[in-house]
């Protein structure tokens, strides 16, 4: 979604994107979302016949007026800010009717590096009994698992779209009632009906690294590494300024491990003397 100019943390994480052979890309736009992209994608020199255009649907567009969810940049915190995130079940239902012969479609939040083309590491979900797959993280030392939505893979069977359907509608009578409702814990709300535990699997955490395992990441820690990443969120980071710096550790991931470490400890506020070469 590119509701305005999403500056630098958006640049760097959309040309991830399209750097990713034969990748084509469904983008929600609002006006001045759609310049930025066609801005960058051509002062970049991207192919803009890669990038689908989608506006709101009249009849989605009367939810989100009773939602009271106007189409306009929301910082994060802000009521509208979670009601905006509602639109990312819209935008994968147009994908999936846009490529429908297609396996996969894959939804990306774009505070989202790509290091590498997802493909490879999808294989096993696409054999799978799975309808979806989803980002994940450990939330406590039970090992329990929160899911984090700013990475999905769906299939794009008739089921799929029954289930990304039931989330959608759940997560809009929550919003009636909750007006903070986030998307994260609307889905996992969903997920823990043992119903529907069967519905989806999980990304490997260690390849779609959630945003503050990021010394994990750099030290290799728990089986976490740069050369087995496909994509780094940098969520846990509020602000454009935090937001940036992580995309930009990642977009240049080839330090060797005491530049990154170095690196690192700056971004976490850490005092660090001397100078990176």
């Amino acid at each position: 979604m590119a509701i305005g100019d999403l500056g630098a943390v958006g640049r760097t994480s959309l040309r991830s994107i399209l750097d990713i052979p034969k990748s084509h890309v469904v983008v929600f736009v609002d006006v001045a979302g759609e310049k930025w992209i066609r801005e960058f994608s051509t002062s970049e020199h991207y192919d803009l016949s890669r990038i689908n255009f989608l506006r709101i649907s009249l009849e989605d567009q009367d939810l989100l007026n009773k939602l009271d969810c106007s189409i306009e940049y929301r910082s994060f915190g802000n009521p509208k800010f979670f009601r905006l995130m509602y639109f990312k079940w819209i935008v994968i239902k147009e994908a999936m009717k846009l490529f429908e012969t297609s396996p996969t479609v894959i939804f990306t939040d774009l505070d989202v590096y790509w290091a590498r083309n997802p493909v490879n590491s999808l294989v096993l979900f696409r054999k799978s009994e799975a309808l979806f797959t989803v980002q994940q993280d450990v939330k406590n030392k039970k090992g329990d698992i929160f899911l984090c939505p700013g990475i999905m893979a769906w299939k794009t069977n008739s089921k799929a779209a029954e289930v990304l359907e039931a989330i959608r509608k759940s997560h809009e009578v929550m919003l009636r009632t909750n007006p903070i409702m986030p998307d994260d814990k609307a889905l996992n709300i969903w997920a823990s009906n043992p119903i529907n535990s069967k519905l989806f699997s999980t990304l490997d955490r260690r390849k779609y690294v959630i945003g503050h395992r990021l010394t994990y990441l750099l030290l290799g820690i728990g089986g976490y590494g740069l050369n087995k990443m496909v994509a780094y969120h940098a969520n846990y980071a509020v602000g454009i300024l935090d937001k940036t710096r992580l995309l930009r550790f990642a977009e240049t991931s080839s330090w060797n491990l005491v530049q990154r470490f170095t690196r690192a400890a700056i971004l976490l506020g850490g005092k660090v003397r001397g100078k990176l070469r």
